[in-house]
């Protein structure tokens, strides 16, 4: 018995020990070289954030797709590589479970490095969890909102190669998704991945309509058959804004003819009027850079030929590619359109992928637009929740309704009385220096005119 006591109160004084002689350590400042570090006891004094449950990888900020600040094979893909390799820990010991979202703060953290990247939890850390958003982005002075998103594989009859597999799955799949659109109140919806089309989306609108309790919501209808694929629609508040002039395809082929579109809209009480681009480019499992090029390449010319019109354009959709990559850039390079959630929300995202954030889902606009848009950004409903949410294990809120976040663009409009001269450069750059994530903005400049709304 007195062997074991002392065997305990060796324990208790060698811990008390370690405990004394934990230092403190800003990541940042004093992680540059993890070997120096190897078997001692730290006490972070910077906030981590969780970047995977599963595996219980933090790190002192989200980590980023190196796309964000670079295309493959520059130098700032490749320095944006290296840091989420050097940034990223795994805390064994972590008590999370395993459909914790992303994102949640770990605070007054103490641990002892056992290897590089790896770190063992010593007491017990501040979690500070990542909740479920309840209440839409605030989007400033807006009196009109246009949400893009993609709605992941969503058709109306059983059998398809993603869709639902059973009446229940498909009852499940419709409740979350009408409930999260209507939830955002959006008066513009540019949808993606909407499976066979006109079926799909006159069940939406009727879905919406039933919510509102009144008859409200419309779609856009280009009179094309059904086709079983990837297509995207547009579903509008017939009582905010009104159509105008025809529907427009940048592709006259399919697959691509159903996967982008433009749409002129008139604001019925102002009377102004704007385009609204809605895409769906090929993704990366499938295609290559150069097709995603392409896609762009023929948006743009057929945006040139739909401002007769009126010369503001959105640009919104699901684009799979992120920020810095060069379909993205012809886009905001090129042609001069502004990033808006490089304006708005640069350091936001809109998916979640291999632990890492990025967008991949766009807002683009003209010069002329940019001053009317009073805010852009990602509504994170999605891409931090546990796929476990989605309508294949019968849950049944607005939650995980994709695995895409949608993205929401403010607009006011109406007369301009006030006028200033806004110069801008695009696009921007995401860089990081000396473990701090910032934007340097360059590119051609050009100046836009308008009213600068707050």
């Amino acid at each position: 018995m007195k062997k074991n006591f002392y065997m305990v109160l060796v324990v208790l004084l060698l811990s008390s020990l370690s405990m004394l002689a934990q230092q403190e350590v800003d990541f940042d400042a004093d992680f540059a070289d993890w070997s120096q570090w190897v078997g001692k006891t730290v006490s972070f004094t910077n906030d981590f954030y969780l970047c995977n449950a599963s595996s219980r990888m933090i790190a002192p900020h989200r980590l980023r797709a190196p796309e964000e600040y670079g295309e493959e094979g520059t130098a700032a893909y490749d320095a944006a590589q290296a840091a989420n390799e050097h940034d990223k820990c795994y805390l064994s010991g972590l008590q999370v479970y395993s459909n914790e979202r992303p994102g949640a703060i770990i605070r007054n953290l103490v641990a002892q490095v056992t290897a590089a990247n790896q770190l063992q939890l010593i007491g017990t850390p501040t979690i500070i969890y990542n909740e479920l958003p309840t209440r839409r982005p605030d989007l400033g002075n807006a009196n009109v909102v246009v949400c893009g998103t993609n709605l992941q594989n969503f058709f109306v009859t059983l059998g398809g190669y993603a869709g639902a597999a059973d009446e229940t799955q498909l009852e499940c799949q419709k409740t979350k998704i009408s409930k999260a659109l209507y939830h955002m109140d959006a008066d513009i919806y540019g949808l993606c991945e909407v499976e066979q089309g006109p079926l799909a989306t006159t069940e939406l609108v009727r879905l919406l309509n039933e919510l509102a309790g009144r008859d409200c919501y419309a779609w856009v209808n280009a009179n094309f058959s059904t086709y079983n694929g990837i297509m995207v629609c547009y579903i509008y508040r017939k009582d905010r804004v009104r159509t105008y002039s025809r529907y427009l395809m940048p592709y006259s082929y399919a697959p691509m003819k159903f996967r982008e579109a433009i749409q002129c809209f008139e604001h019925i009480d102002t009377g102004e009027r704007f385009n609204v681009s809605i895409n769906h480019f090929y993704a990366k499992t499938s295609k290559t850079d150069a097709d995603r090029e392409e896609n762009m390449r023929s948006l743009i010319t057929k945006i040139s030929t739909a401002v007769s019109n009126d010369p503001d354009v959105l640009v919104i959709g699901d684009l799979n590619a992120y920020t810095m990559e060069e379909s993205n850039l012809l886009l905001s390079r090129d042609k001069k359109y502004v990033d808006l959630l490089m304006r708005d929300d640069p350091t936001g995202y809109s998916y979640v992928y291999d632990a890492m954030v990025g967008y991949l889902d766009h807002a683009y606009c003209s010069p002329s637009m940019a001053p009317q848009v009073t805010r852009a950004t990602a509504y994170h409903l999605n891409a931090d929740t546990y796929y476990r949410y989605g309508f294949k294990y019968g849950d049944n809120s607005m939650y995980r309704y994709s695995d895409h976040d949608p993205i929401l663009v403010g607009l006011h409009l109406g007369p301009n009385t006030a006028v200033e001269n806004i110069s801008a450069t695009e696009p921007c750059r995401k860089v990081l220096r000396d473990g701090m994530l910032l934007i340097e903005r360059g590119g051609a400049e050009y100046t836009v005119t308008g009213t600068r709304l707050k």
